[in-house]
């Protein structure tokens, strides 16, 4: 009879919670992506505009802190200016998600804490932790 060993779970690094998340436009961009975090934030939906316009080249421009960049605009005509608007204006509905909804939106991304950093109305950029 041989003696089964006991195996012990390794953790896995992406599997441990984040400490902190920055919200980057690329990170939110690859949210609009994924059915699951659409289906729970329909917001996220009207990235398909900018997935439209960009294709596979979304992520080529810009730091994603929703300032700066050049406005040269995709080949179909959607200008970088207009991009970070968009962005920008769903970085302001997840500010104003009830706790709950930001609760779920920390445990989907597998994070404590969530920063985003967006332009606030009076033009300045504006900085949320929750």
């Amino acid at each position: 009879m041989t003696e089964e060993k006991k195996v012990t779970p390794v953790s896995h690094p992406l599997r441990q919670k984040h400490k902190l998340l920055i919200l980057e436009d690329n990170i939110l961009l690859s949210l609009g992506r994924h059915t699951l975090f659409v289906q729970e934030f329909p917001f996220l939906s009207k990235l398909e505009v900018i997935y439209k316009s960009y294709g596979n080249n979304v992520n080529k421009k810009g730091c994603g802190c929703g300032g700066g960049g050049s406005n040269t605009g995709s080949s179909s005509g959607m200008s970088e200016e207009t991009k970070r608007h968009i962005l920008n204006e769903i970085k302001k509905e997840i500010i104003s998600l009830s706790q709950e909804k930001k609760n779920k939106f920390k445990e989907m991304l597998n994070t404590e804490l969530v920063r985003i950093f967006y332009l606030g109305n009076d033009g300045k950029v504006t900085i949320e932790t929750f």
